[in-house]
Parts: C-alpha cells; structure tokens; sequence
C-alpha cells in the first residue's frame, strides 16, 4: 500500500561529519584557493542525479552544472538531519565571526521589574545570554508564543511575563543568524558549481547563463531592528503610530527583497 504523506518515511542519507566542518569553514574563513570546496564536491557527487553521468560533454550547456549541483544539493538534504547540521554548521560560523568582529557579542540581558530585559549592566549578573545556541534553540513556534496574547494573559497556560520583551531582543538576533545562513549556504551552492566546472576543466569564471541570484535581505535590517530594540529598552519613547510606521517600513524591505 502506497504510503500516505503522514506515514511517508524519512528520507536517510550517510555523510561524513567531515563535509559539515567543510560547509562551516567555507562559511567563517572562505575559499579562495577553491580547495574545501573541492574536498565538499567529492562529498556531493554522491548525490548527483542520473543525468550528470549520462550527460556527454558535448551535450553540457552553460547551465548544466548549476543544474546538477542544484539537484545534488537538493537530494542531500531531502535528510532533515544533514539539512539541520549544515544550517548549525553556519550558524556556528556566524557565531565565530561574531566573536571576532563583535565586542558587544553575545548580548547579556536582566530582568527588570517592569516584567522586561533590559542590557545587563557592569557587575549584574545576567539572567539571559543571547549566544548562538540560545539564540537557536527557539523554533518559529515558540517565537509567535512568545508574543500572542495568551502570553500576556496570567490566566493562560502560555502565560510568559517576560515573552513579549524577550521576543523583542531574541527575534532580531534570530534573523542575523538566519539571514547569514541562508546567505552562507547559498555561497556554498556557487563554490560547487566552480569545484565542479574544475573538475571537468571548465574555467571557472565563465558564467553559467541564466542562473538564477536570489536577493538577499540585507544584514543590516535586522541589525536596525536590534538597534531600535536596545533604543527601547534604554527608555526612548516610541509613539503607537512610530512603532506601526517601523514595522510596515521593515515589512515592506523584506517584501521587496525576496
């Protein structure tokens, strides 16, 4: 009997750890050389679809070698468990670069009386640590949780006095990491269509005609949100038509970059 799609089974692949540390170093150090992007692609080639050995090398057009990483690509992480290591493998390789680059990384919150966070000052100890980990280990679920109403409401089983302000800290640092990943995973996808046209001794630096570039939403946006956030926090006032003017301001860049 045909499987139903509530009891369709997991797709499972095998891949070496190795191929995870290759996807977070490409992400925090780069690739210039294109040599962890060719030790990747030999990871990858597993997953190739038939074509790629059907196909003669005359019959390859400018295309075909998008084509075949991105189908390559797809096959690897049709397994939620590789899909969710190289997303972590990214999100490890934000949190380097935050290290390195940021002095105010990670952000350290308190709660305050007013049932809120505010920025934990010098000598306080801080009740909440936004790392990459802590950051990362909220779903999407737990986020719209932690601003509904029933949070808000003591009488409600999903009653979270500090949901609401912590959703205001947590939600644009979540975006930063997710944003950079999505970004970083994407670049990887490219340094494999190169490893692979060197592979068949194609110059590298020929287009691929009509490959698609996805827009990015910019880091820069969830870096304003993070700002805004902190403003808050720091006792800036902002008017109910202020805050609804910010949000279709934001809404409306990531409308237009997608």
């Amino acid at each position: 009997m045909a499987n139903s799609p509530s009891n369709k089974p997991s797709v499972v692949h095998t891949l070496s750890r190795e191929a995870d540390t290759l996807v977070q170093d490409l992400a925090s150090l780069g690739d210039k050389a294109g040599l962890k992007a060719d030790k990747l692609l030999s990871f990858v080639l597993e997953f190739m679809p038939a074509s790629y050995k059907a196909t003669k090398p005359k019959d390859r057009k400018p295309t075909w070698y998008a084509e075949m990483v991105t189908s390559a690509w797809s096959n690897l992480i049709s397994d939620k468990a590789i899909a969710k290591r190289f997303k972590e493998a990214t999100y490890k390789a934000w949190e380097i670069n935050q290290e390195a680059t940021n002095p105010d990384y990670p952000i350290l919150l308190t709660e305050g009386k007013d049932k809120s966070y505010r920025a934990t000052q010098t000598g306080e100890t801080p009740d909440l640590k936004l790392d990459q980990k802590t950051l990362m280990s909220w779903t999407s679920n737990d986020m719209t949780v932690m601003k509904s109403k029933g949070a808000k409401d003591p009488t409600n089983p999903s009653f979270d006095q500090y949901g609401a302000s912590r959703a205001e800290w947590v939600q644009p640092e979540r975006n930063r990491v997710t944003t950079y990943s999505a970004g970083k995973l994407r670049d990887t996808k490219g340094s494999l269509v190169k490893a692979l046209k060197r592979l068949h001794g194609v110059a590298t630096n020929v287009a691929t005609a009509t490959e698609v570039i996805e827009k990015r939403i910019p880091n820069k946006l969830a870096e304003i949100e993070s700002m805004r956030t902190r403003s808050v926090s720091n006792g800036k006032a902002w008017s109910a038509e202020s805050d609804k003017m910010f949000d279709e301001g934001v809404a409306l860049i990531k409308k237009s970059c997608r």
